[in-house]
């Protein structure tokens, strides 16, 4: 049993990429790839169950009041009429999740599946009406090769006019580990939308080189189509060094 906030197992996951950041995280927020689907209770107070099992692990997750989900956590960074309009935690339905991480009894293999809905709150100062997510994904490593897939898809609306959409998102990984600490890995996604013609594509490629307590990745993408425009595009170039201690 668990109390607290982002402190189960969750849908905000992907098995197609291995290396770097994806595709969420490396256009920082220009597109409508993403990360968290749905009504993504993790963010917000509740209670939940994990059942361990010779295949995997299921949970489940209440929340009587489902709060921000990932785009408003930066709440101090915005400005006073920003902050009014954001949509927080205040009149907000109650949500649940519930999903399973495991590997079937099968060596190599990474498979997850999460479902999410919040209640229809209609009328509430943020109202939203039913969001609603799932994420779908399987990977499998053989020798030094892992491939993997996942497929994500939100739909429902916020009060805000630009999130009142549906959008499926597919994306395909593969890795080489080159040596034991050497990694080469590429992604490729595709994502569309309800009030949009045009589909957003993506595709990046990456090195990472992994010391244990020291991780170094260079990392480079393109975009097209961005939120569905026609001639959107973008190049990404990234690189981080991380460290544990």
């Amino acid at each position: 049993m668990t109390f607290g906030v982002d402190h189960i197992q969750n849908s905000d996951r992907s098995t197609a990429h291995f290396v770097g950041l994806n595709f969420e995280d490396f256009d920082n927020g220009h597109t409508y790839f993403k990360s968290a689907v749905g009504a993504n209770p993790k963010e917000s107070m509740g209670a939940g169950i994990i059942q361990k099992t010779p295949i995997g692990s299921f949970s489940a997750l209440y929340v009587p009041a489902n709060g921000v989900n990932g785009g408003d956590d930066d709440l101090d960074g915005m400005s006073e009429d920003a902050q009014a309009t954001a949509v927080t935690n205040k009149d907000r339905a109650s949500a649940y999740e519930i999903g399973f991480v495991g590997d079937l009894g099968v060596k190599g293999l990474n498979v997850h599946a999460f479902k999410n809905k919040e209640k229809s709150n209609v009328g509430s100062e943020n109202a939203t009406t039913g969001l609603e997510g799932s994420n779908y994904g399987i990977s499998y490593n053989f020798g030094q090769f892992t491939v993997g897939a996942d497929k994500k898809k939100s739909e429902g609306n916020y009060a805000t006019a630009d999130q009142s959409l549906t959008t499926k998102q597919t994306s395909y990984g593969v890795a080489y580990a080159i040596t034991p600490t050497l990694t080469l890995g590429a992604s490729y996604a595709k994502a569309d939308t309800t009030t949009k013609t045009i589909d957003e594509k993506a595709k990046t490629v990456a090195l990472g080189y992994n010391l244990g307590p020291v991780v170094a990745e260079v990392q480079y993408g393109t975009f097209e189509n961005a939120k569905g425009i026609s001639g959107a595009d973008s190049d990404v170039f990234f690189a981080r060094l991380l460290t544990k201690f």
